[in-house]
């Protein structure tokens, strides 16, 4: 019997349990069919991010007969962030394992027919209710995500002409043409300067 008793959705990687029935060996290998000549499983888990295993289980005692190489598939998630972008509503979408190939639609057809093919963050047609994507590698296929894209909140950044701001900053000049250059800047766009120190020096007579 083999179970996934945790899985990392930003890698892909897996542990699995694994308990062997009818047998007291078991042997994987990834990319074939498991024989008694592949690596041996050591424990009760297997960590991997591979997306396929061939696992065989061996008794030795020779009480039961060898069956058939049981195929695990490592399944597919889909991971997506909507944000903003100036005026503009974008969305970054990854995979896991990151090597399968992202496919989505913008505009409520399904990805699995007329999907454009995902590489980078991409910005979101003004209007477009919702974002359809799945993954696939290697003949496995993840879920539909149905990414859901909200207009009714006005993400833009605006700027509040009329409202003061404030520049937590210190200002320190060391000569009396920077002092006065910025003097002139506080003249010329009306701002107020708070926690204000001056240092005269000169020589004595």
């Amino acid at each position: 019997m083999i179970g996934i008793k945790s899985r990392d959705d930003d890698t892909g990687e897996v542990t699995l349990r694994i308990t062997p029935v009818n047998g007291d060996a078991i042997y994987y290998d990834v990319g074939g069919v498991a024989t008694t000549a592949s690596a041996k499983v050591d424990g009760a888990e297997l960590k991997t991010k591979d997306l396929k295993i061939s696992f065989l289980v061996i008794d030795s005692k020779g009480e039961h007969e060898t069956g058939e190489p049981l195929l695990w598939s490592n399944p597919i998630t889909l991971k997506y962030r909507v944000f903003q972008k100036g005026t503009d509503k974008c969305i970054e979408l990854a995979s896991a394992p990151p090597t399968a190939v992202i496919h989505y639609t913008t505009n409520g057809s399904d990805p699995k027919v007329a999907g454009a093919v995902y590489d980078d963050p991409f910005v979101i047609p003004h209007g477009a209710p919702l974002v359809l994507a799945y993954a696939e590698q290697d003949g496995i296929v993840s879920e539909v995500e149905r990414i859901p894209i909200s207009w009714e909140r006005d993400e833009t950044v605006k700027v509040d002409t009329k409202r003061k701001a404030i520049w937590n900053r210190e200002h320190g000049f060391n000569s009396t043409r920077d002092s006065y250059e910025f003097l002139s800047r506080l003249k010329k766009y009306q701002a107020q300067v708070s926690g204000l120190m001056l240092t005269i020096s000169g020589e004595g007579g």
